[in-house]
């Protein structure tokens, strides 16, 4: 079964037939039956609805012991520590 055309077919306003006939009632309560299945009465179906916000009780904990680490910084002698003579060169 193609849900888009079964859905199309649903959500349009059904034309009257070129016959000129009315639509039986139990085709006319297939099609509401139909509706209320692949639809779920809802006339509407995109929701559009924003993000949910990040748990905020979550966030200090992991960010707290960054924050608090003292950077080591780095010391850089003046006076080399060893000299290396390269006597034959």
């Amino acid at each position: 079964m193609d849900m888009d055309y079964a859905r199309f077919a649903l959500t349009t306003p059904s034309r009257p037939r070129r016959d000129g006939s009315i639509q039986s009632p139990s085709s006319v309560a297939y099609q509401k039956l139909l509706d209320e299945c692949i639809l779920k009465n809802r006339t509407r179906i995109l929701a559009f609805k924003s993000a949910p916000d990040a748990p905020a009780s979550m966030l200090p904990q992991f960010d707290e012991p960054i924050r608090l680490q003292k950077k080591q910084q780095r010391q850089i002698s003046k006076e080399p520590e060893r000299v290396l003579d390269a006597h034959g060169m």
